[in-house]
């Protein structure tokens, strides 16, 4: 109840107390103690000064209080009630006390601080309403023979009318018999536009509501919502601050429910937010991976969710467990470059985080030759390019566990790489040749027309295959330098599908283990070649294995579903933390892009579209 109501119960609760009182003793008022420290305390104590909780402060007073009744009238108290009360009292002093020396509510996990809250727990028994109950009825019952049994009763009666007035939400009650929108009281402000209420029934998070006092009226989402004995709690979001400043001070606050509008609010801007990071509670079920934006002016600024916790939000009178969401700032799109632009600040305070996303519009026509679509940002329209010349240009990897959509993504780039340049590709299962269909790499002169080819060891190879990339490699670097000195430079990609195979970690070999020289020379390599044209994509399952020389030579990154702990610290020194929690949770056909070739300046998490349409595999 607001407080008003709460002023307007302990009235009528004063007229029941002076109504008993003038029945029994003639007048309204009394002198006696079980007037003075039970029919008024029991009144007005439960609803001004504990109307959620009796704190360890309040118990202190309350018990101090009634220790010096004890001790200045005990007389009139019958002997064994007295001494029961008083040890009572005194246990309930001990423990608050206790509760509030020791820090009860600190969130250390300390055996101190556990003991504390549990004395808090049990001294909160003792309310007002306990503690002057107990008063009055010890007091009544010692001067019971004065009054007579009739008026014992009646005082009784009185007693229990008040009590159970005080028991009642009419706040509530009232509401509900005459239809009318529940009163509303605006506690206070987050600012610049989350209004703190305090009213009898709140709706769920998420859902709409209409705030009206006098002229001023607002429409607003409710972000969190606590139940507590008396009231409902609730944060509710008005996206004009000044209106909701206005709503601050207001009287007759009143509040329903409305239909949902066309803008899907699934929160607010929260503490913690930064100009990388978006956090917000959440005001319904959403998933890792989607994306959400923030409205600024005419400006949709895009996070994609990449991480969810469960927390508990705390309010006087009760608390509550609310889902906490982390997302990682994509940008905003710019449809004139068709690139994730970075915002370089941090999101408006306050602002409404919301779920529907606008769908750019885009004219094929116009994108540049050279760029490849790899797919579009993970549940939305928004599409993510590959510059085939800045790709090409250095180094890339693409990684993931098995069955994610490596080999797929790896055989559609090498077709769209080699309607423009010769790319080889070097593999050791017959994936690409026998099952996609690949011809194989014709021994020779080293291509220098555009073409795709597969190379694999020859039938009885028995040497390590990191000794055959190696001398492949040479034979490039060979031709390459020979064209590099006559200005006739050709651009040639290698891939290395299986790369572990081809190119392994040298410090997970043996010293003078087969394949370590050239798995090191090749490593140092990659650092040379780019100025000859040549650009090398290694695909693997595991960074572990693969040799660390070469992968550093990559910018450009292309991560599916993995989970091996080594790969996922080199992803988070790369990307963020962000994304090293995103990406274990990516469904097949999904990966984590980025790198100078991808048009986001940021990581982003997207949907792989797969030309010409076909299964998913490996």
């Amino acid at each position: 109840m607001s407080v008003r109501w709460r002023l307007g119960v302990i009235a009528v609760q004063g007229l029941i107390v002076a109504g008993a009182t003038f029945v029994v003793m003639g007048r309204p008022v009394s002198s006696e103690l079980w007037f003075v420290a039970g029919l008024a305390p029991v009144a007005i104590y439960p609803l001004l000064l504990e109307p959620y909780y009796a704190r360890p402060p309040d118990i202190i007073v309350n018990t101090l209080i009634c220790l010096i009744l004890y001790l200045v009238v005990s007389e009139s108290l019958i002997g064994t009630g007295r001494d029961i009360f008083a040890i009572a009292v005194v246990a309930a002093l001990a423990l608050a006390v206790f509760a509030l020396a020791a820090g009860a509510g600190r969130k250390e996990p300390t055996p101190l601080v556990r003991l504390a809250g549990s004395a808090r727990r049990i001294s909160s028994l003792a309310t007002a309403r306990v503690l002057y109950s107990a008063v009055f009825v010890l007091a009544l019952l010692a001067d019971s023979e004065n009054l007579g049994e009739a008026k014992v009763w009646g005082l009784v009666g009185g007693w229990l009318a008040a009590v159970v007035v005080g028991l009642i939400n009419w706040q509530s009650v009232w509401s509900t018999v005459t239809g009318t929108p529940p009163p509303c009281e605006a506690e206070g402000m987050v600012g610049p536009s989350r209004l703190l209420v305090a009213t009898s029934e709140l709706p769920q998070p998420g859902s709409w509501v209409s705030l009206k006092s006098g002229s001023t009226e607002a429409e607003g989402v409710v972000i969190t919502r606590i139940r507590r004995s008396v009231d409902v709690w609730g944060q509710i979001h008005v996206s004009d601050g000044a209106v909701c400043e206005r709503l601050l001070g207001a009287t007759g606050l009143t509040i329903r429910t409305v239909r949902k509008p066309k803008v899907d609010v699934v929160g607010a801007v929260d503490v913690g937010s930064s100009d990388t990071m978006l956090r917000f509670v959440a005001t319904r079920a959403l998933e890792t991976g989607r994306v959400v934006a923030i409205k600024q002016d005419t400006t949709e600024i895009l996070y994609q969710l990449s991480a969810a916790e469960i927390q508990q939000s705390n309010v006087k009178g009760g608390s509550h467990l609310v889902v906490r969401v982390d997302a990682a700032q994509l940008g905003h799109f710019d449809e004139a470059t068709r690139r994730l632009r970075q915002h370089r600040w941090v999101p408006p305070t306050g602002a409404a985080v919301v779920g529907n996303i606008r769908t750019p519009t885009i004219d094929p026509s116009t994108l540049p030759s050279a760029w490849i679509r790899l797919g579009h940002v993970i549940g939305t329209e928004i599409p993510i390019f590959l510059d085939q010349e800045l790709a090409c240009d250095g180094h890339l990897v693409i990684l993931g566990m098995t069955k994610m959509g490596k080999t797929s993504l790896a055989v559609r780039l090498a077709k769209a790489l080699g309607q423009g340049q010769p790319v080889v590709i070097m593999d050791q299962s017959s994936e690409y040749a026998k099952r996609r269909g690949l011809p194989k790499y014709k021994k020779g002169a080293v291509p220098t027309t555009p073409c795709v080819s597969v190379i694999e060891p020859p039938d009885g190879f028995k040497g390590h295959p990191a000794d055959l990339a190696h001398k492949f490699l040479q034979e490039l670097v060979g031709v390459a330098t020979d064209e590099y000195v006559k200005d006739q430079i050709v651009p040639r990609t290698l891939i290395l599908d299986e790369a572990h195979q081809f190119v392994p970690e040298p410090a997970g070999m043996g010293f003078g283990a087969p394949g370590r020289e050239s798995s090191t020379k090749f490593g140092m390599q990659m650092m040379q070649v780019r100025k000859y044209g040549i650009s090398i994509m290694i695909v693997s399952q595991r960074t572990a294995v693969v040799s660390k020389s070469a992968l550093s030579q990559c910018e450009n990154f292309i991560a599916f579903r993995y989970v091996d702990r080594t790969g996922l610290d080199y992803l988070e020194t790369l990307a963020g933390p962000a994304a090293a929690r995103l990406v274990p949770k990516l469904e097949q056909g999904q990966a984590l892009v980025f790198g100078p070739a991808v048009s986001s300046d940021g990581p982003v998490a997207i949907q792989v579209e797969w030309e010409p349409a076909g299964p998913v595999e490996s």
